[in-house]
This record gives structure tokens, sequence and C-alpha cells, in this order.
């Protein structure tokens, strides 16, 4: 017996149901990926610029450091010890009148090879005391401050030329990728000796 045209009723079937629901679930899908790589993507730029910007600030400060050494002895030498993984340098203090000079180290802390940090020491002489050499040190008054986090690289300073001392920093920030930062710059210094290797 035929069905009556008015007696129908309106609505969807299972099967378009089913179609409509597995549409809306693929665009669902794709728009949290997109989401999800988006996220990631900015994460990775905030950390590349973060990175950048300790690296700058480290080699500002070095730089500083590097323009304010001198030798503890007249005709001596203000790099004291240049190795791949630390620089030793004497310095007088600019926010100091007396004019003491202090042994400053500049080396890579390794206790955590997936996160290397590059560190200041400095170290001033006991009271009394005229360094000569870095042992007129000991016994002095001793800071450190991180200055770099973060560095995929050991391999920081080195010393081709006489009166010339480069720095690396390599800090990837926990990524290797876009999100990591390179950075090189070479300082003059007046008078210069290499002791390490």
């Amino acid at each position: 017996m035929p069905r009556d045209p008015a007696a129908r009723q309106e609505g969807m079937t299972l099967v378009e149901l089913m179609v409509a629901t597995a549409i809306s679930l693929i665009v669902l899908i794709a728009g949290w990926t997109l989401l999800n790589s988006s996220t990631t993507m900015l994460n990775m730029i905030q950390n590349g610029s973060q990175a950048s910007e300790e690296a700058r600030a480290g080699i500002r400060a070095l730089q500083g450091d590097v323009w304010h050494a001198r030798p503890l002895q007249e005709g001596g030498d203000a790099l004291l010890f240049v190795s791949a993984s630390s620089v030793q340098m004497t310095v007088t203090d600019p926010l100091d009148p007396s004019g003491t000079i202090e042994l400053l180290t500049w080396a890579v802390d390794g206790t955590d090879p997936g996160n290397l940090k590059l560190v200041r020491t400095v170290q001033r002489p006991p009271a009394g005391v005229t360094p000569v050499s870095a042992a007129g040190f000991v016994g002095g008054a001793v800071t450190s401050s991180v200055k770099v986090t973060g560095l995929t690289s050991t391999y920081l300073f080195s010393s081709d030329a006489p009166g010339l001392l480069s720095i690396r920093i390599h800090n990837a920030m926990g990524t290797d990728g876009p999100g990591a930062s390179d950075l090189r710059a070479t300082f003059r210094v007046a008078s210069f000796v290499v002791y390490g290797s």
C-alpha cells in the first residue's frame, strides 16, 4: 500500500547523521591540529627570541669585562687563561674608586649536560694583598652569577690571534631548530697570553 506523502516525517536518516558527524569530526581534528602546530611554533619563536637576547646580554657583559681588563704587573697580561670552556682575566672594577683589581672567570658550568650555563665568577684579593698572579686572589671574596642558560655548545672561547678573544654562544633553549641562537663575537685585548688549550 502506497504511503501518504503528507504522513511522511521530515528529518535525517541514520546514514545522513553519521556522515554529518564524521565530517564535523574531521573539521574539528583539522582545527585542533592547526592550533596545536601554531602553539608549538609560537613557543619555538619565543624560546629563540629569549635565547638570542640572553646570548647578546652575555656577550655584552663579557665585552665590558674585556674592555676593563688590565695586567697585574707592568708589561704583564690581562688575560691569564683561555681554553675552549673558560677565560680568566684581571680587571679593575670601574665602580670602585680605590681601583681594586679583580680576577674574573667566565666558564661553562657542565653539571647538567643538557643545560649548560655560562657563569661569571668575580674573585677579589684578600684585604691587604696586592696580587701579582692568579694565586694572589686565593682566600678573597668570591661571587658568581649565571649569565646565559640553555647552552648546547661547550666550545665557547678561542684565541686565534694575539690580542683577540673570540666567543661563540650556541643557545638552543631545548631545541636545535628554528628557535636556536648562534652568536659569535671577537674582542681586541691590549695585552694577551694563552696558557690553556
